[in-house]
């Protein structure tokens, strides 16, 4: 049995190449993610780790992963996490990676009318996209309906959104909000977890 650890760095780099930071071994799903969705932006460093356990009998056969994890730092990104909400322009933050998990956290871009500042974006288990959901968390101190634009984005939140939009039209507000979306083959609007506070 032999023990791989596999470890590069990189900086002032584009989005286009971080497959040379990230060899295609390994699971995959973190990976094709991350270069799907992260479009035309500035890397400012990237790491990635990767810990192999190699039987040589099995001829490479059954390596066993006992460790991922991977760091990038971006600017002036293009970013898409969920294809109910408004891509993601002019993104400033960090993706951090692991076997099981993808987060990001978001110091300013621009999703439909709203400014994004310190958001926070989860994703369920990688491993088991039946049950894979999207958790979402930031402030907003704008105006309510740009909150909506983005929050209720996609067509099948429409009719929600124009019941909302009557009745706050004018409002700007200054809170907290989160929104669990459920990442299924066939989500439901009622499923959607929508908390203002």
């Amino acid at each position: 049995i032999i023990d791989l650890l596999i470890a590069l760095e990189g900086s002032n780099l584009t989005a286009s190449d971080i497959p040379l930071l990230w060899p295609e071994i390994g699971p995959k799903r973190a990976r094709n993610w991350l270069l799907q969705n992260l479009k035309q932006a500035k890397v400012k460093t990237g790491q990635f780790k990767m810990a192999l356990q190699i039987n040589k009998r099995d001829q490479l056969k059954k390596t066993k992963i006992n460790d991922l994890s991977a760091i990038f730092e971006f600017t002036d990104g293009d970013l898409t996490y969920s294809r109910f909400l408004p891509r993601l322009r002019q993104a400033e933050g960090r993706v951090i990676i692991s076997q099981e998990q993808v987060d990001i956290w978001l110091k300013r871009g621009q999703a439909a009318s709203l400014k994004i500042e310190d958001l926070k974006v989860e994703f369920g288990k990688l491993r088991k996209p039946a049950s894979r959901y999207l958790l979402i968390k930031g402030r907003q101190d704008q105006a309510f309906s740009a909150l909506l634009d983005y929050l209720l984005f996609s067509k099948m939140a429409q009719p929600k959104r124009r019941k909302f939009t009557e009745k706050f039209s004018d409002a700007v507000i200054n809170a907290d909000y989160q929104l669990r979306l459920p990442l299924g083959s066939k989500p439901q609007l009622k499923d959607w977890q929508i908390e203002v506070s």
